[in-house]
């Protein structure tokens, strides 16, 4: 199997741009990594992968830490930043590739999952819920409905009560 292409997709996320990494095979297999930055340096990181990517086109994308060590060596000068943030999403979606081709999830390439549940919280994404007030009201009702009311308490930052 081989890397075919290498893609930065910028995407709007309203309040925050967005940026996931795909990766193609020859084999028909995509892989795909996120590595959003801040709303100040999205090209930048755009601009790390076009030049990161004539070093992965043509590769195996399952040598997958070799392929970081190659993209570590190439941006020395440069660490940190958006060249880590470009490097690390081009390494997750190996990581895809490489979990798809053997069938397995990519928690398994790393000895399995620790957890079959996880609890999550709305985020501090304050804009989507200035300019998504019902989305609010809905929340709301279901963390009423269906959360303890000591988590409630830790997870009410931004929704009102």
């Amino acid at each position: 199997m081989k890397i075919t292409n290498v893609e930065a997709l910028l995407c709007d996320g309203g309040w925050w741009p967005w940026i996931f990494i795909k990766v193609q095979t020859d084999e028909g297999i995509v892989g795909y990594g996120e590595c959003s930055d801040n709303r100040v340096n999205p090209y930048g990181i755009l601009g790390c992968v076009e030049d990161l990517k004539p070093l992965l086109v043509g590769s195996d994308p399952s040598a997958v830490e070799a392929l970081y060590w190659q993209m570590f060596r190439l941006t020395r000068p440069n660490l940190g930043g958006v060249v880590q943030k470009a490097i690390a999403g081009i390494e997750i979606a190996l990581w895809d590739i490489k979990a798809k081709a053997l069938g397995v999830t990519v928690s398994e390439l790393f000895g399995g999952p620790i957890r079959d549940r996880i609890r999550v919280y709305w985020s501090h994404c304050g804009t989507y819920r200035a300019l998504y007030p019902d989305m609010v009201v809905r929340c709301h009702s279901a963390r009423s409905a269906i959360l303890p009311n000591s988590v409630r308490k830790s997870w009410s930052a931004g929704i009102p009560h």
